[in-house]
């Protein structure tokens, strides 16, 4: 079961053996871009959706599943949700390309987190344990990485990776792609550098704009790496230093939220 689920070949471009399903022709011109708008609407729409059930004790919008006042609700929200929005991104894939699809998975996850509160609640709950938001953080990275399987399984081949000399590209766990997915960590810089304040747009922003630096890099410098280990390796990074850092702060997070000396990375 897991060779097949994990089997590379259906990840690779054009280049590699050809897929088990037939693709549909991609859309052109003024209907393309009217599907995709459609599509990232529909995707912020249906990403808050996950917030419904997901209420801290002290009443607030999140920001933990796991901590929230009705977890298993709130998993099978969060769950059925990624599941809805890795179909729709499958479906826009097939009719523009798979990372055209990927977009649209994260534009609904990204509504997802807008709607939720931020470090400020995490700070002033007395139940709230540090450590497992960090945990939390890497189960969101298993999930999304569920999602783009199905997205890329569905939606893909990439038909614009650079192939080797024998004509084939590297797989989603070759070291190329290992390699670029380590360009995560340009993410941790930005959030360090650009959220300054607990405040929730400009956390969201910091991981935003870190974002498109980490994949720009992964794209510039491994031309032949399969993007899905980079979709991946940022919510990696971010939920390991929330770990480390929630283990090893000096000081309580509300005593650092009221001092001005929350450590950035808290505050996504």
């Amino acid at each position: 079961m897991y060779n097949r689920l994990f089997n590379d070949d259906w990840l690779m471009n054009t280049h590699a053996r050809t897929p088990s399903l037939n693709f549909t022709v991609p859309l052109h011109g003024p209907l393309r871009h009217a599907v995709v708008m459609a599509g990232v609407v529909v995707a912020g729409c249906i990403g808050p959706l996950a917030t419904a059930v997901m209420t801290s004790p002290r009443g607030a919008t999140g920001p933990s599943v796991l901590q929230s006042h009705a977890p298993f609700a709130s998993i099978a929200t969060v769950i059925a949700v990624f599941a809805v929005l890795a179909a729709l991104a499958a479906g826009i894939g097939r009719l523009t390309n798979v990372i055209v699809g990927m977009f649209v998975l994260g534009a609904g996850v990204g509504a997802m987190a807008f709607m939720t509160a931020g470090a400020t609640e995490l700070a002033f709950s007395e139940t709230a344990v540090l450590p497992l938001v960090g945990i939390e953080t890497l189960l969101l990275a298993a999930l999304t990485l569920a999602a783009g399987l199905a997205v890329f399984r569905l939606a893909g081949p990439m038909t614009d990776i650079e192939p080797d000399d024998a004509g084939r590209t590297a797989g989603a766990r070759s070291f190329v792609s290992l390699q670029a997915a380590a360009c995560g960590i340009i993410i941790l810089v930005a959030i360090w550098v650009l959220a300054q304040s607990p405040m929730r747009t400009q956390a969201i922003m910091a991981v935003f704009i870190g974002g498109m630096f980490t994949g720009l890099a992964g794209r510039l410098f491994f031309l032949r790496a399969h993007p899905l280990p980079l979709f991946i390796s940022p919510i990696v990074l971010i939920g390991l230093a929330w770990i480390v850092l929630a283990i090893v702060a000096d000081i309580p997070l509300d005593a650092a939220y009221i001092n001005d000396e929350l450590n950035p990375i808290l505050t996504v």
